[in-house]
C-alpha cells in the first residue's frame, strides 16, 4: 500500500511539474508574441473644421467607437472573462492628445503605435478600409471632445486560457487582424456610390466576421453570406435589433452588437449593405483586388 502511495504521489508531482513548465512556455511565448513590434506607418490628413464633416465623424465614432470606450469615450471595461483576460478600452482623448493627427490616423489604419507595438482588439481590422476623408473627419470629432477625467479603471488581465491563445496565434493583435495584401476599399472614390456597402461591410463587419467576412470561429460568427437572402426590410430589423428573420434562431453577439452600435446605420447606408450583400454569389463572399 505504501509503495502504491508513494507512486501515486511521484505521477501526482510530475504532472504538477508538467503543468507548471507549460505555463510557464505558455507566458514567454504570449508575452513574446504580445512584445512583437512592426512597422509604424503615419497617415497623412487634412483635418476638416467644417460642420458637415465634423458630423460624419461623429456618425462614425457612434459606429465604432462608443461600443468600446463608453458613451463618453472617457474608456470602460470592455470584456472581462474569468480565465480569458480582462480587456479596457482607454480614454479616447488622452490617448489622442499623445499623437499627431498623422501619427493617429497611421495608428488606426495600420494597428501600430508609435513604439511599434500593437494591441488587442482596439483600433478594429476594418479600419483599414476607411478613406482618409472619413478618418480625417472621425479624428476631428474625437479631438473636440471633452477632456473630462478618466475613471477608475482596472488594470489590461491577460489570464491563462488567454495567454494561450496568444501563444497559438488564436488571438490575433490589431497588425495581425489586418490583412493589407489587398486593395483598401476607401482609397476608391466609390465608396460613396457604388461601392458604399461594401465600403460599411468591410469597415464595420470585420471585427466579428474577418478580415474576409467569411467568418471567424473564434468569435464565433459565420460569413455574412448568410444575410443575402434577406430583404430589406428583414436586414434592416436585423440590423437595428438583432433579431433574424427566422424567429427560432436567437442571436446573442449579433443582438448585442446591433443594439449597441449597427442600429445607428441610416436607412441609406443600410439600403447600400443591402444591396452588396445581394450581389454576393452563392459560394461566398467575394475577395476583393490584391486577394
Amino acid at each position: 500500500m505504501k509503495t502504491l502511495t508513494r507512486w501515486l504521489v511521484r505521477i501526482l508531482g510530475g504532472i504538477v511539474v508538467l503543468l507548471v513548465v507549460a505555463l510557464g512556455v505558455i507566458y514567454v511565448l504570449s508575452e513574446r508574441a504580445m512584445g512583437a513590434k512592426y512597422p509604424f506607418h503615419e497617415v497623412a490628413l487634412a483635418p476638416p473644421t467644417d460642420s458637415a464633416s465634423l458630423a460624419r465623424g461623429e456618425h462614425l465614432a457612434r459606429l465604432s467607437c462608443y461600443g468600446c470606450h463608453g458613451d463618453s469615450l472617457r474608456g470602460r471595461v470592455m470584456f472581462d472573462v474569468p480565465g480569458v483576460a480582462r480587456l479596457v478600452a482607454p480614454n479616447a482623448m488622452e490617448k489622442l492628445a499623445n499623437y499627431t493627427d498623422a501619427e493617429f490616423a497611421g495608428f488606426m489604419r495600420y494597428g501600430v503605435r508609435k513604439d511599434g507595438s500593437s494591441v488587442f482588439v482596439m483600433p478594429p481590422g476594418g479600419f483599414w478600409h476607411m478613406s482618409d476623408a472619413d478618418l480625417s473627419a472621425l479624428i476631428a470629432y474625437v479631438r473636440r471632445q471633452p477632456t473630462a477625467a478618466t475613471p477608475t479603471l482596472p488594470a489590461r488581465s491577460f489570464r491563462p486560457l488567454g495567454r494561450m491563445g496568444v501563444a497559438m496565434g488564436q488571438f490575433p493583435n490589431a497588425f495581425q487582424e489586418r490583412d493589407t495584401t489587398g486593395e483598401r476599399i476607401g482609397a476608391d472614390p466609390a465608396y460613396l456610390t457604388t461601392r458604399q456597402g461594401e465600403y460599411f461591410a468591410r469597415m464595420i463587419c470585420t471585427g466579428c466576421h474577418g478580415s474576409r467576412l467569411t467568418g471567424d470561429p473564434q468569435t464565433p460568427s459565420p460569413s455574412i453570406a448568410l444575410a443575402a437572402g434577406y430583404s430589406l426590410p428583414q436586414l434592416t430589423t436585423l440590423l437595428r435589433t438583432g433579431t433574424p428573420r427566422d424567429p427560432a434562431t436567437k442571436l446573442t453577439l449579433m443582438a448585442e452588437v446591433a443594439k449597441s452600435d449597427l442600429h445607428l446605420l441610416t436607412d441609406a447606408e443600410i439600403a447600400a449593405v443591402h444591396g452588396y450583400l445581394a450581389s454576393l454569389p452563392l459560394s461566398g463572399v467575394a475577395g476583393i483586388k490584391g486577394k
